[in-house]
């Protein structure tokens, strides 16, 4: 509805535009916005006090300028002192997974990502020597996450290459 609303309109707004155009150009000075009550009460206050102001606004004043010139800023970063005594490490190398699990100290009921995988495998490996119970006790973790750690998570397991007549099979499909 809005585009057959300014279809409509067009003819109108665009009625006699060179001329309005040519109106609007020759004027002098564009009209001022009204101004607040207050504003008008200041000015007429500085005209009563000072009346040529306006005019030595406009004015380059030549002495000023020569000081402006004269004037030199020289500025320092303040000085960072440190917050805290201790120094920074020197020591930047980076440390590998194993490094990092094996400098945690246990907490109880909690256990590293190489813990889990380690005790997985073990437990894949052989079940009855590393059984549940066990894994509960050596990782200090309740029986039933040990139970639903195994029952849940899986570690990748190797699968036979394909022989080439299972591969003529696949084929053939």
């Amino acid at each position: 509805m809005g585009k057959v609303y300014s279809y409509m309109t067009r003819p109108i707004r665009s009625f006699n535009i060179e001329n309005r155009t040519a109106r609007i150009l020759e004027r002098k000075k564009p009209v001022p916005a009204p101004q607040y009550p207050s504003v008008e009460k200041q000015k007429e206050l500085v005209d009563k006090l000072k009346p040529d102001f306006k005019e030595t606004m406009l004015k380059k004043d030549p002495e000023l300028h020569d000081r402006l010139k004269n004037v030199f800023v020289q500025s320092k970063d303040p000085e960072i002192t440190p917050t805290s005594h201790r120094p920074l490490p020197q020591d930047r190398s980076h440390y590998s997974l194993d490094e990092i699990s094996k400098s945690i100290v246990p907490i109880r009921g909690k256990c590293t990502v190489n813990q889990i995988v380690e005790f997985i495998t073990k437990h894949q490996e052989n079940k009855t020597e590393y059984s549940i119970e066990r894994i509960s006790q050596d990782y200090k973790i309740d029986k039933k996450t040990v139970e639903n750690i195994l029952q849940n998570f899986k570690l990748f397991h190797h699968l036979k290459e394909e022989t080439p007549l299972m591969l003529d099979d696949k084929k053939k499909n």
